[in-house]
């Protein structure tokens, strides 16, 4: 439906355009006519239609360009000019004279015309008019006839709240309706002339002329500065021809000052959404955090190019803020602070506060009120700050956190310079949440990156260490599997079958060891691995060591290497709080490496007090090694401390310097001529000090025989319970096999009082270890029971103690061991 426009054409009563549509056989016969874009048909009415020689149609229209073959040639031109502006500005109205032949003479007549749309935005409108007749001698220069055609222009445009102004071609103003003293402020009172010129730039005023003087219909758009300092876009439109004669031009304005900020607006966003898409394309995913700051800063130089930006990054773990950049003001920025201060502020960095950072930077946009050189005290002085400010004469400054998470990340500070439009917040603050975002996604991806590597890493050393183990595995197990062999041959004589069996035990404990070496690197390494300490009396602790040593000597027969033990006197009072068990191993894995480096010549093994400490150390003796092999093993030692170096073939001493640290020893290797390793340890004084024993008297294993005692060995491995029970048989005791914890509880209720000892396996079917121990401890607690597992980490220890065991023994088990065990709870 179209919209309903009342408008007054100068025929003193108001026009309903609804109701000129919906009556127009009323309106032909006043006159009326319209045109419609469809058609492109000028509706006229029958009647008139007949006069114009249509006599025998039944329309009411006729196509435009057959209404124009009927008016005069001399006034064809103008009346086409006036539709082409009708058609192009719905606000414009026309009014014009010409001569349109009726009835076979021509008749002069006046049209007074303007445009409707059907609705707001629409494509189809319609061009509303009437004709008047127009006496055909009077002058259309006659001054009261101009008077009467800006008092209609006045009247029609009084609706639509234009301004109308009758203006000469120097600018002065003859007559102007009230829509123009409301905009341009002028004062109806104050007799003196009002020129228009004067609210024109002199650039601009030369184009108005020029538009004034030219034929063109299209509207002039302006700023224009009122009397009152007022500025605004005034769109004008020429409502007359050119009169030539009397140089005066009736001109509307059109206040489109909201218009012009939204275009401004609209291509603002366009402008901000290109400089993000190019900051988008310029990172693709692949830039790091610093790469990101940099091409933030770039960014917002061309942002705010009159401007001048820091951009800085946040390090929340130590508290530091670091320059990324600085740019603006056309590069500026660098001659004044590299050419006048003489330095490069970027890159430096400044310890600030949490809390206090936390006070001046948020996620928001804010004023900064503190000046520069107390924001960032300590990278700026109060000089360069005084420079920067006559430099760039900067006013108001602005900062912005690039926030992520409620995470501090960076921030911006921007300053404005006389030159500098102002700061649109909002942009700043947006470019602020998509910094921070890829900041974010680049700090994780630079993560995952390293987590990779990492893995990518831990799995080469995987691989290296497999492969080092199945070659150290190999080497005793051809040994085990060949020389098992040889024992086959009947052929060979006694003393040859026990070397052969010597080698056989002595590549059996060393893959043993491997085994368990390896065992405790995967647990330490996953952090499984813990020691248990306890009181250790130094010289009891080193006599262990000692016979520790010389049965690795014994294992890798090297019987040309002499070790020279060094013990001080009056030391038997002396105690360690330590995990005894794994200070040996640590130490051993440090002694095979000596000997297998020295090869020949001697060692010096033994410990000395400073500082009320206790200092064990394994030193060089005689030795034929080059100096400069010396220098490369220590190096590689120095390496493997301190974590530099962790190739996998060396995992046996990474164990041990791990194994060193969880307790708590300070370790030392270096090289003074000769290759020299040394661990520090606390030590606990006993109140009595006992007279010294002589350290270095040999204790041999007294054989006690342990006839008429009953050991339970609760076992569900065949093998491990045939060597048992020839172990325990030949000692004298009498042996009982169950294969299950449920076994060995019914065995213990039946028995009781006839069992003296109880080997308890931990890992078995139906009932495990820990769990028949807490039963049996329940039918008899005076029952001893030794767990035996082929698992030796301290958890295990520890979950035996807990489920009632009073011992602990490690598979594979060791005569000289068991038969302690024995001593303690059957002797």
């Amino acid at each position: 439906m179209l919209q309903n426009h009342n408008n007054n054409l100068g025929l003193g009563y108001l026009f309903n355009i609804s109701h000129f549509l919906s009556n127009l056989n009323r309106y032909y016969k006043a006159g009326f006519w319209y045109w419609d874009s469809v058609t492109n048909r000028i509706h006229l009415g029958k009647r008139f239609m007949n006069a114009l020689g249509f006599k025998d149609s039944d329309v009411d229209s006729i196509p435009l360009d057959d209404f124009f073959k009927l008016v005069h040639k001399d006034d064809k031109k103008a009346l086409e000019k006036s539709f082409q502006r009708l058609k192009h500005n719905s606000a414009l109205h026309q009014e014009l004279d010409f001569r349109l032949k009726i009835r076979e003479e021509w008749q002069h007549k006046r049209i007074f015309a303007f445009t409707v749309n059907d609705r707001p935005g629409a494509s189809n409108y319609y061009i509303i008019g009437q004709f008047k007749n127009v006496d055909s001698g009077k002058s259309d220069t006659d001054t009261n006839d101009e008077s009467i055609t800006f008092e209609r222009f006045a009247n029609l445009l009084q609706k639509h709240q234009l301004a109308l102004l009758e203006i000469e071609l120097d600018g002065t103003v003859v007559n102007w309706n009230k829509s123009s003293s409301r905009l341009f402020q002028f004062d109806s009172a104050n007799a003196q002339s009002v020129s228009l010129k004067d609210g024109f730039a002199d650039d601009t005023w030369k184009k108005f002329q020029e538009w004034l003087l030219g034929g063109s219909g299209k509207p002039f758009t302006s700023t224009y500065k009122n009397i009152n300092g007022n500025e605004f876009s005034l769109s004008w439109s020429k409502l007359t021809d050119n009169p030539q004669e009397k140089k005066r031009y009736i001109v509307a304005a059109r206040d489109i000052s909201q218009l012009v900020e939204f275009q401004n607006q609209t291509k603002r966003h366009d402008f901000q959404n290109e400089v993000i898409s190019s900051f988008f394309f310029q990172i693709k995913g692949q830039a790091t955090p610093d790469e990101i700051f940099l091409l933030l800063g770039q960014t917002i130089e061309k942002a705010f190019p009159r401007s001048v930006s820091i951009v800085f990054s946040y390090s929340a773990d130590d508290s530091f803020v670091t320059l990324e950049s600085i740019f603006g003001a056309k590069t500026k920025t660098w001659d004044t602070f590299i050419d006048e201060l003489g330095w490069n502020p970027v890159g430096r960095r400044l310890f600030i506060e949490k809390e206090k950072i936390a006070t001046l930077i948020s996620a928001n946009v804010a004023e900064n009120i503190i000046p520069l050189n107390e924001l960032l005290d300590g990278i700026v002085s109060a000089t360069t700050y005084k420079v920067f400010e006559r430099t760039f004469k900067i006013g108001k400054s602005y900062i912005s956190g690039i926030v992520k998470d409620d995470r501090l990340l960076g921030g911006i500070i921007l300053f404005q310079t006389p030159d500098s439009e102002p700061i649109d917040t909002q942009f700043l603050k947006r470019l602020s949440v998509i910094a921070s975002t890829l900041i974010d996604l680049s700090k994780a991806n630079l993560d995952l990156s390293q987590k990779v590597d990492g893995l990518k890493k831990q799995l080469a050393e995987k691989y290296e260490l497999l492969t080092y183990i199945n070659h150290s595995i190999r080497t005793p197990l051809n040994s085990i599997i060949g020389f098992s062999s040889m024992l086959d041959f009947t052929e060979l004589d006694k003393s040859l079958q026990n070397e052969y069996l010597k080698i056989i035990q002595n590549q059996s404990k060393s893959l043993l060891d491997l085994t368990n070496e390896l065992q405790d690197f995967v647990r330490i390494s996953t952090g499984a691995l813990t020691v248990i300490k306890t009181r250790q009396n130094v010289n009891d602790f080193f006599q262990e060591l000692k016979a520790n040593t010389e049965f690795r000597l014994g294992l890798l027969e090297l019987y040309n290497i002499k070790v020279n033990y060094t013990i001080p006197a009056n030391t038997d009072f002396l105690e360690l709080y330590i995990d005894s068990g794994r200070l040996i191993q640590a130490l051993s894995i440090y002694f095979i490496q000596f000997i297998k480096f020295i090869q020949t010549g001697s060692l010096n093994v033994g410990y000395f007090i400073e500082d009320d400490k206790i200092k064990i150390f394994i030193h060089e003796g005689d030795s034929s090694i080059d100096s400069k092999i010396r220098t490369l093993f220590t190096e590689d030692l120095k390496a493997l401390l301190s974590g530099t170096y962790s190739h996998s073939s060396h995992f046996n001493i990474l164990l041990a310097n791990r194994i060193l640290a969880l307790l708590e020893g300070e370790v030392e290797v270096f090289n003074d001529g000769k290759l020299k390793f040394e661990v520090k340890f606390g030590l606990i004084a006993n109140e009595i000090q006992p007279q010294a024993d002589e350290m270095n008297e040999e204790h041999a294993i007294k054989r006690i025989e342990f006839k008429n005692s009953v050991v339970l060995i609760v076992e569900d491995e065949e093998v491990n319970y045939l060597i048992l029970n020839e172990l325990l048989t030949a000692w004298g005791v009498s042996t009982i096999w169950a294969k299950n914890g449920r076994e060995a509880v019914d065995l213990v209720s039946s028995l009781n009082q006839g069992i003296n000892l109880i080997l308890m396996d931990i890992r078995m079917p139906v009932m495990d270890g820990y769990a028949a121990t807490m039963e049996i401890k329940q039918v008899n607690p005076a029952i001893p029971v030794v767990a035996q597992t082929a698992f030796s980490a301290p958890q295990e220890r520890l979950k035996a103690q807990a489920a009632g065991c009073n011992g602990y023994i490690t598979k594979p088990i060791d005569p000289n061991i068991l038969h302690h065990v024995l001593e303690m709870y059957l002797a």
